[in-house]
C-alpha cells in the first residue's frame, strides 16, 4: 500500500509548537494517530539519523538513531536546539561554516532537496565524523514549515575509500616502474590497459595506441616460421580455455612497424567473484635481454645500461606467476637492477620482499589487482579517458 506521509511529517513540525492545527472530528483524528504512529514506527525503526528543524533551525524532533549517532543519550536532548550551532558548525577544513552557507538551509533558500556527501558534523563530545546527508523541505497546508535531515556516518566508507585509492596509487607506479611490457585484455582479447614499457616494447608511441585492440591480431598474427598463428591455438588464451597460467618463451611477437621479436610472454587468468573476466599478459623481447645480459657481463657501466627488460620480482612461488607478483620468470636473486626511464633513479633488489609491492598487495588484497587491471578504457586513470595503470 503506497502513503504519503508528507502530511505526517509536518504534522511532527506543530508538535513542538503545542498547536492542533485546527479542529478535527473523531474519524479525522482517528485516521491521524494511526498514521502519525506509523511514522513514528518508521524513525524508530530506521539506521539513519533523522531530525527535522523549523524555519529557524531548531530541532522539532529526532529519531533514536540521530541521537546515538551524534551522541547524545536520549532524543530528547536535541529538541529545541539550534542543530546547525550544534551538530554542523565546520568545514572539514577547520574554518567555520556559516549557516547562511549551510548546504542543509538550502531546503529553505529555494525550496529543493539537497544531497551532500563531502561534510563534517560533530558530535556531543565534539569530535567529527564524515558524513553524507538529504535536506528536504516540508510543506504544510502549502506553507514552508521546516525541513528533514537524514544522514549517516560514512567515516569507514571514507577509510576504505582512502586505502584502496593508496593501493591504486602503489599498483599504478609499480607497474609504470617495472621494465617488462604488462597489459591485460577482456574475454574477447582486445586491450584493456598496458603499462608504458608495453608501449615502448611493441613501438607505439603511447599507451593510448592499444587500448581496445584485438591484440592477437594486432601483436601476435603469426608464428615464428611466418605460418598464420590462429587466435584459437593462441597459448595467450591458454589462461582463458583452461584457466590456468602459461609461460612461453619460443614465440615471436609484432612491433608496429610490422617487425617481430623474439618474446617470453607469461598469460594468467584473472576472476573476480569465481568469473573469468579476462587475463593480464607479461612480455619481454628475449633478445634485449640476452644483449643485456651479456653487456652486463662484460662490465657495461651501471649507469648506462641497455634496453634490457628488468623488472620487479618476488620471491619464487608466491603470487600469482607474473613478474613482480613473484614465481617463475627466472631472475636472478640479489642483482641489482636500475628501473627504467623517469624511474631511473631507483633501485630495485630481485628476489627481496619489498615493503608495498605487488607481491604484498595481492596477499593481502587479493582482488585489488583484479578490480585494476581490468579497469575499462575511460575509467580515469592516467590522463582524463584514459585506461592507463
Amino acid at each position: 500500500m503506497n502513503r504519503d506521509f508528507s502530511q505526517d511529517i509536518g504534522e511532527l513540525f506543530t508538535v513542538s509548537e503545542g498547536t492542533d492545527g485546527g479542529a478535527r472530528g473523531p474519524a479525522a483524528s482517528a485516521n491521524l494517530s494511526e498514521s502519525g504512529e506509523l511514522v513514528r514506527l518508521l524513525l524508530d525503526s530506521t539506521a539513519e539519523g533523522i531530525y527535522g528543524i523549523d524555519l529557524e533551525g531548531n530541532c522539532t524532533f529526532a529519531n533514536p538513531a540521530c541521537a546515538k549517532l551524534l551522541g547524545y543519550d536520549d532524543a530528547s536532548d536535541l529538541m529545541g536546539k539550534q542543530m546547525h550551532r550544534l551538530v554542523h558548525h565546520t568545514r572539514p577544513n577547520g574554518k567555520p561554516y556559516p549557516v547562511e552557507e549551510c548546504q542543509i538551509y538550502r531546503a529553505f533558500r529555494q525550496n529543493e532537496g539537497t544531497h551532500v556527501d563531502d561534510e563534517l558534523m560533530f558530535c556531543s563530545d565534539g569530535k567529527p565524523f564524515s558524513a553524507e546527508y538529504w535536506s528536504y523541505p516540508v510543506e504544510r497546508n502549502g506553507e514552508l514549515v521546516g525541513c528533514v535531515v537524514t544522514f549517516m556516518d560514512i567515516s569507514e566508507r571514507r577509510q576504505v575509500e582512502a586505502e584502496k585509492s593508496e593501493a591504486d596509487d602503489l599498483v599504478r607506479l609499480l607497474l609504470n616502474s617495472t621494465a617488462e611490457g604488462i597489459y591485460g585484455i577482456d574475454l574477447e582479447g582486445h586491450c584493456t590497459f598496458a603499462n608504458p614499457a608495453c608501449a615502448t616494447l611493441l613501438g607505439f608511441d603511447d599507451v593510448d595506441d592499444l587500448l581496445g585492440k584485438q591484440m592477437h591480431e594486432l601483436i601476435h598474427h603469426t608464428r615464428s616460421n611466418g605460418e598464420p598463428y590462429p587466435v584459437e591455438e593462441c597459448q595467450i588464451y591458454k589462461a582463458f580455455r583452461e584457466r590456468k597460467g602459461t609461460h612461453v618463451d619460443d614465440e615471436v611477437m609484432y612491433c608496429s612497424d610490422g617487425e617481430p621479436f623474439s618474446a617470453e610472454y607469461w598469460s594468467y587468468p584473472v576472476e573476480r567473484e569465481g568469473e573469468l573476466v579476462g587475463c593480464v599478459v607479461t612480455a619481454v623481447d628475449t633478445a634485449a635481454q640476452e644483449s643485456g645480459n651479456s653487456n652486463e657481463a662484460s662490465g657495461t657501466p651501471f649507469d648506462n645500461p641497455p634496453a634490457a627488460p628488468t623488472g620487479l620480482t618476488a620471491a619464487a612461488g608466491d603470487g600469482a606467476g607474473l613478474p613482480g607478483l613473484g614465481g617463475q620468470h627466472g631472475g636472478r636473486p640479489g642483482r641489482l637492477q636500475r628501473l627504467p626511464g623517469h624511474h631511473s633513479g631507483r633501485l630495485v633488489r630481485e628476489g627481496q620482499h619489498q615493503p608495498g609491492d605487488l607481491q604484498r598487495l595481492h596477499r593481502s588484497r587479493p582482488h585489488q589487482l583484479d578490480d585494476l587491471l581490468l579497469r575499462r578504457p575511460g575509467c580515469g586513470y592516467g590522463r582524463p579517458g584514459v585506461g592507463q595503470l
